[in-house]
């Protein structure tokens, strides 16, 4: 057997993403980890539910052989098998974000010899992870330029604290992964946006509208913002902005929650978005960390702008580098701008 990979879990942001890399880059590449000190500086240290639920997916779409995987456990120890594409179907408990067991499962599933179909139950419009209008907007537009072929479908809404959203994936195999080369992201060509409500007034997400579009005008941009409302269990709602440009573009949403004005989250989702539009940069501070794993197994040398050095993007690219033979530079400073470039080894492509 392969020696495993040793990676120490307290490395930068220390949190689940370390994790969740890890286990997407094991699958795909055969390699197995252990990986200790797991979220080692947090309140609660080791594996939670979350963590929990992306091992077993991971385990069970490619039969991997796992020890630690307990709640609370600092150490885990995983080796995978052959992924296998099929029918599958995981439970994130309460309101836990779908979105990041996607993360961890699209890479190794999109290798696989056939089509995959991901139902996820859990939290789909949560804090501090993408939501469902991110994933479509953002994260797909990005993967689909780059080679990937992958469908996403809402059946449900999932606010915190009820959780019971549900997220279907359609993944298809993918052939070749293309590099991504943009240093300018030209012209703005325009903002579009929704405003999303469950089990509320409607009156609700339309100050919200208004906000928004207000606060736009007063930069001199329209925005295209519609109302949608989910199905869900619990009662929540949101503002999601896009904007759009020749050679790329920036997401952000911002989630209501008890006690803040409508006005307040559009303000919010506004304020993000020109943050974006007033770096320059090509990608939004979020997506930076999320494109280094589809792209640390292109067929050549990417290099973007993002809109800030996180320390979600530092720690993703010294994950990545222990599992394919990549050199990851990221110039700027934490913070601020930067600019990003994967260069695989003669060995990839």
């Amino acid at each position: 057997m392969t020696h495993p990979i040793e990676i120490d879990g307290s490395f930068g942001e220390g949190g689940g993403q370390i994790l969740r890399t890890a286990l997407a880059l094991s699958m795909a590449t055969g390699r197995p980890f252990r990986l200790s000190s797991i979220r080692a500086g947090r309140p609660k240290p080791g594996l939670a539910n979350q963590h929990l639920t992306c091992i077993r997916a991971a385990v069970q779409i490619s039969s991997a052989t796992v020890s630690g995987a307990t709640l609370g456990s600092q150490t885990l120890e995983f080796n995978p098998g052959t992924v296998r594409p099929g029918d599958y179907s995981f439970d994130v408990t309460t309101a836990g974000a779908v979105s990041l067991v996607l993360h961890a499962l699209f890479l190794p599933l999109s290798f696989a010899v056939g089509e995959s179909h991901i139902t996820l139950r859990g939290g789909t419009h949560v804090r501090w992870s993408p939501t469902y209008e991110y994933l479509e907007d953002q994260w797909l537009f990005y993967l689909r330029r780059i080679g990937f072929s992958i469908r996403l479908r809402l059946e449900k809404a999932g606010y915190y604290p009820k959780g019971g959203g549900v997220l279907v994936a359609d993944i298809e195999p993918v052939e070749r992964v293309h590099p991504l080369r943009f240093s300018d992201r030209g012209a703005l060509r325009r903002v579009t946006g929704r405003v999303f409500f469950s089990n509320l007034d409607e009156k609700v997400a339309r100050r919200q509208v208004e906000k928004a579009e207000s606060l736009l005008r007063a930069r001199g941009m329209e925005g295209e913002i519609e109302v949608r409302e989910y199905p869900s269990p619990g009662a929540g709602t949101g503002t999601h902005l896009r904007a759009e440009f020749e050679n790329g573009s920036g997401s952000c949403t911002s989630l209501g929650e008890r006690g803040l004005p409508a006005e307040r989250v559009a303000a919010i989702a506004v304020q993000e978005l020109l943050a974006y539009l007033d770096s320059g940069a090509v990608v939004d501070r979020f997506l930076a960390d999320q494109l280094l794993l589809p792209l640390s197994l292109a067929s050549g040398e990417s290099t973007f702008t993002c809109e800030e050095v996180t320390q979600h993007l530092l720690t993703n690219a010294h994950v990545v580098q222990q599992f394919v033979p990549v050199r990851t530079e990221i110039a700027g400073e934490p913070g601020h701008v930067g600019t990003v470039r994967i260069v695989p080894s003669e060995d990839v492509g």
